[in-house]
């Protein structure tokens, strides 16, 4: 599983938690009533959305193990060029009755041995990074190195 796909799951996760504990205690009759609260809501559903669609496009296999990860998207394109014809009991019976799935599918997918293995490459290549970002800053540092003459003396005319 690449990088950019581990982090779209951790942003879908981070927006339905957010979601859940939004809601957390509340009915519908206070979720109506609240706009900031439905703009809350909304907007982490956006996310959610927008973070399966570019599952969708990079990663196929991935996405194929998210339960109605079309309905989501759909649901996304709905709040964002439907904004005028949002119905709050649709947007409640999601929270209550869907959002449980997604954030088990997300579990199953970051518990996969094949997304832990991919975790640990992602470390050993940033760290590997580092160290490259360190021999760089190191060779640019040199007196001699000509990006540093470059940076001092300017482009020769």
């Amino acid at each position: 599983m690449r990088d950019d796909v581990l982090a779209h799951l951790h942003d879908i996760l981070k927006a339905a938690r957010a979601v859940k504990g939004f809601s957390a205690g509340r009915t519908y009759a206070e979720y109506a009533a609240d706009e900031l609260l439905r703009s809350a809501v909304e907007r982490k559903s956006e996310i959610m959305g927008e973070g399966l669609n570019r599952i969708s496009r990079d990663d196929p296999a991935c996405i194929s193990r998210i339960r109605e990860y079309r309905d989501i998207i759909s649901f996304r394109n709905i709040l964002i060029h439907g904004y005028d014809a949002i119905d709050n009991r649709i947007v409640w019976g999601v929270i209550e009755e869907d959002l449980d799935n997604l954030i088990e599918d997300e579990h199953k997918l970051r518990a996969d041995p094949d997304t832990v293995l991919c975790k640990r490459q992602w470390r050993q290549d940033r760290a590997s990074r580092s160290g490259i970002r360190e021999l760089l800053f190191t060779l640019c540092a040199s007196p001699f190195s000509p990006l540093v003459a470059l940076s001092t003396h300017g482009p020769e005319a």
